[in-house]
């Protein structure tokens, strides 16, 4: 499931693409209020400039009635978490054929160290270089 976010209509030459961007979310019953912070109030006027005790009033996006998210109790499933701790073993495994692919590629490189064919050549004459 995802929540989307915001929604564009791309022009081109011969057509118009919807754009859509969505965030995934596992219960989108609540108000996302990750998404959706406090927004600035514009309807009331600030009531002093800028400076020391100018405050900006906030206004919640939050609709009445709608549980924010942030405020849900989350309860995984023992599914959720053995799903979790393969995901987790995967990246372990996958981390443990990196290291023994870079300790391999380390071990030839230092077994073939030697003096490079390019410092054996001699190089060329001064006359070469001159016009």
């Amino acid at each position: 499931m995802a929540v989307e976010v915001a929604r564009f209509w791309k022009l081109t030459k011969d057509s118009i693409q919807l754009i859509v961007f969505s965030v995934p979310r596992l219960r989108k019953q609540y108000f996302q209020d990750d998404l959706y912070p406090d927004s600035h109030d514009l309807s009331t006027p600030a009531t002093k400039e800028w400076g020391a005790e100018y405050r900006v009033e906030r206004v919640p996006l939050c609709p009445a009635g709608v549980k924010p998210a942030s405020q849900v109790e989350v309860i995984k499933t023992s599914s959720q978490h053995s799903k979790i701790q393969q995901e987790h073993t995967k990246f372990k495994s996958l981390e443990a054929q990196r290291d023994q692919l870079f300790n391999s590629f380390a071990e030839q490189v230092q077994r073939d160290a030697g003096p490079l064919p390019q410092d054996l050549m001699e190089g060329c004459d001064d006359d070469e270089w001159s016009d």
